[in-house]
């Protein structure tokens, strides 16, 4: 009986030990991220006999605390909240620059800058000095739209070359998976505990949750296969790579279109999450729909102030040349066909001599006067905020309308404050749903240094009572064998 005492008392000891290491395993790792606290599991020994007194309790290993839901929660709301804030940053780089309404270099100022100087024209049609006026300000927006729209490629190179940085990084991410896969089930064959390589899988996954907004299922071997909208990233040992593809696309300003493809298959991933999802939304919807807009805008510039110049004679009577043409042409080639907000320019000849080439009467004919009429009705007519601009070309009897370019810009300003107004909105519930995730699986899986605590004094004062019947049943051998 006291030889069973004995081997009772000494696992009761061992498993108290055991629990110990435990909680003082579970306080080390605190606050270290993606760690799941661990339990030992116990269990009460086999009756080796009819008498119906146990022979102690055994461990039969350390488990971690169940939380995948929690983490499959967690996971799709950081993964949410990383998309929307990826979006959500190259959104607020476009509108930075547009700095309206008074900010430096304020299209709508320069517009309304470019108007007024027309009045001055029909104020004093015989001074050069209105004409040149009318130029300089015609260049600078020229010049605004150039470097605005140089600047918008540069934003979308700018999410472009973050977006194949992220995918290089994460073909690291699945290797690693794979590669923990296939540890942990070796471990776990060895009959050791791999919560510890468990732990720094959960890390990886969850970051390519935030990256890629993977989805993670556990299989029965240990193993974690990983899926984005229906293709396999990670089954077992075996990871495949990933990689950004551009295909053109039509539409004017819509650029390239951009998607992430599994390099084995060939297949785009639909479905893409996470910052890589943002990135993408903003390359392929964003970016295009914004460009296309500003395109359009210098679009009805040149549309509308070349069109309202067709109706009128120069300073001689003589027919003038239109202000806006195509980049890079000029005289008698000169051109609006094409024009973009990268190439939209001031025509040279007019720039050499504007006063001879600005059709700003409304004579013709030797012997013309020299009146600003044309140039007060483009005044008039161009600062309109709203509906349509309309002017009859001269030697035509039928009115042509033309798109407001102040309307067009209007337009667009009004659609990236909403847009990024939404983004905004959209960010800050991502960051609370995200926030309650992370503190609902820490509350499930982490370590509560409180319960901990109460956990370890638990374990000591089991470890002491073990030792005190370990002590009992030494005495009383030592009695039994000085009674002999």
């Amino acid at each position: 009986m006291s030889n069973l005492s004995l081997e009772i008392a000494a696992s009761a000891l061992a498993a108290q030990q055991t629990g110990m290491d435990t909680v003082s395993e579970n306080l080390a790792n605190a606050t270290t991220p993606g760690y799941v606290a661990e339990t030992p599991n116990l269990t009460t020994m086999p009756v080796p006999g009819p008498n119906g007194v146990g022979s102690g309790v055994e461990v039969l290993g350390i488990s971690q605390v169940p939380a995948q839901l929690a983490q499959t929660v967690d996971n799709q709301a950081q993964a949410n909240l990383a998309q929307a804030t990826a979006r959500q940053q190259v959104l607020q780089q476009i509108q930075s620059l547009f700095p309206e309404p008074n900010g430096s270099g304020a299209i709508s100022s320069q517009l309304a800058s470019f108007w007024n100087a027309w009045d001055a024209i029909d104020q004093n049609p015989t001074s050069p000095a209105p004409y040149t006026q009318v130029v300089e300000q015609a260049q600078g927006l020229a010049t605004t739209f150039n470097q605005t729209a140089q600047e918008l490629a540069q934003a979308g190179a700018d999410a472009s070359s973050r977006l194949s940085s992220l995918v290089a990084q994460d073909n690291t991410l699945l290797a690693q998976v794979a590669q923990l896969n296939g540890q942990i089930v070796t471990v776990a064959s060895s009959g050791a505990s791999p919560n510890a390589l468990v732990d720094q899988r959960n890390q990886v996954v969850s970051q390519l949750a935030k990256d890629l907004g993977v989805q993670a299922t556990d299989q029965p071997n240990g193993t974690v296969t990983l899926a984005v909208g229906g293709i396999t990233l990670v089954q077992g040992t075996t990871a495949t790579s990933l990689a950004v593809q551009q295909s053109a696309s039509g539409g004017s300003g819509s650029g390239p279109g951009s998607s992430i493809v599994d390099t084995t298959s060939g297949l785009a991933l639909s479905s893409v999450g996470g910052s890589a999802g943002g990135l993408l939304q903003a390359l392929n919807t964003d970016l295009p729909s914004i460009q296309q807009q500003f395109d359009t805008t210098a679009q009805d510039l040149a549309s509308a102030v070349n069109g309202m110049l067709s109706q009128g004679y120069t300073t001689a009577g003589t027919a003038g040349d239109p202000l806006f043409v195509l980049a890079g042409t000029s005289g008698s080639n000169a051109t609006t066909t094409g024009i973009t907000a990268a190439t939209l320019s001031v025509n040279p000849t007019v720039a050499a001599d504007p006063q001879g080439t600005l059709a700003v009467s409304s004579t013709s004919g030797p012997g013309a006067s020299a009146n600003g009429a044309n140039a007060q009705y483009i005044a008039e007519h161009g600062s309109t905020q709203t509906g349509s601009i309309s002017y009859t070309p001269a030697g035509s009897t039928s009115p042509d309308t033309t798109a407001n370019p102040n309307a067009a810009y209007n337009d667009l300003i009004q659609q990236i404050g909403s847009t990024v107004q939404q983004q905004n909105s959209t960010v800050q519930t991502a960051t609370s749903v995200a926030t309650a995730a992370q503190q609902n699986l820490e509350e499930i899986a982490g370590v509560n240094t409180s319960q901990q605590l109460i956990a370890m004094l638990s374990y000591q004062h089991a470890y002491q009572a073990a030792a005190d019947v370990v002590n009992s049943a030494n005495q009383m051998l030592q009695s039994l064998i000085q009674a002999v």
